[in-house]
């Protein structure tokens, strides 16, 4: 009953972005002081533990075949027992996690994944996106469903004239023939296409001048699939945004971190949708 009463007080957890992936995701930081704040209210205890199940060094390969460092993979068991703090009552639930890293955070990325995903289940933790679709059919007072409102029509965005075009990113400077997207062992590559000669006479802006510099740094240490890696990165931005984020994690000491973290990125997010 009180793990009912703690669901029903926790309200719909934000979606956000973090450590530089291009989706949105309910982060750890935003999901631990709301079950916090629930359990203490209603005077549970939890208590997570964490059995390691397995884990796997492996050379990290460049498209050059050449090792550049180590990657480890970790998988655990965690438990978690919830705990009534008057009457002793309690309730565990078991889960697995993993993750790979090429630091030492490896272990608790896994144990804070699993962890993060059990109490999400237990509690049954809206994001506001499912919160505002839940909230469409809502019964009224005379108990009836009030039928799903149609979404406002979107007015097309004002056109700019021709002399004030946006600025264009370096995979999207792209005019002439596209190239139809190709599959390599099931990983869908990015499409991509070639500038025109106009386009290419046309001066760039500073933030595209340092776009373009970072594709071809990324074009040169990853052959095969640099430019993909680099277009994940930038995916959703304009020229402004994507320089300010590149600028951010550019280190001019140490360029090949910067250029691996970017390929990281892009593997860790071929990983997660296959």
């Amino acid at each position: 009953m009180k793990i009912l009463k703690a669901s029903q007080s926790i309200g719909a957890v934000k979606k956000s972005r973090s450590g530089g992936v291009n989706y949105a995701f309910q982060t750890w930081e935003d999901l631990q002081p709301v079950i916090k704040s629930a359990c203490i209210d209603q005077g549970l205890l939890l208590l997570p533990s964490m059995k390691l199940l397995s884990k796997d060094i492996r050379d990290r390969i460049n498209d050059q075949g050449r090792a550049f460092g180590i990657s480890v993979d970790w998988v655990v068991e965690v438990t978690l027992t919830l705990v009534d703090a008057e009457t002793g009552a309690s309730y565990t639930c078991h889960t697995s996690g993993e993750a790979t890293d090429t630091s030492d955070k490896g272990l608790q990325k896994a144990f804070t994944s699993a962890l993060k995903y059990l109490l999400l289940k237990i509690f049954q933790v809206l994001s506001s996106s499912d919160q505002t679709d839940s909230d469409k059919s809502q019964p009224t007072r005379d108990g009836t469903v009030k039928p799903d409102q149609p979404s406002p029509v979107k007015k097309a965005p004002f056109a700019k004239p021709a002399h004030q075009k946006a600025d264009p990113l370096p995979q999207a400077q792209e005019a002439a023939q596209p190239q139809a997207a190709s599959q390599d062992q099931g990983v869908q590559t990015v499409r991509t296409y070639e500038q025109s000669e106009e386009e290419r006479k046309k001066p760039k802006t500073p933030d595209q001048e340092f776009c373009s510099f970072i594709l071809n740094q990324m074009k040169e240490a990853f052959p095969t699939n640099g430019k993909n890696a680099f277009n994940h990165f930038i995916s959703g931005m304009n020229s402004t945004e994507a320089a300010t984020a590149l600028r951010a994690l550019w280190d001019e000491s140490d360029r090949r971190k910067c250029l691996e973290n970017i390929y990281d990125l892009w593997t860790r997010h071929q990983l997660e949708t296959e």
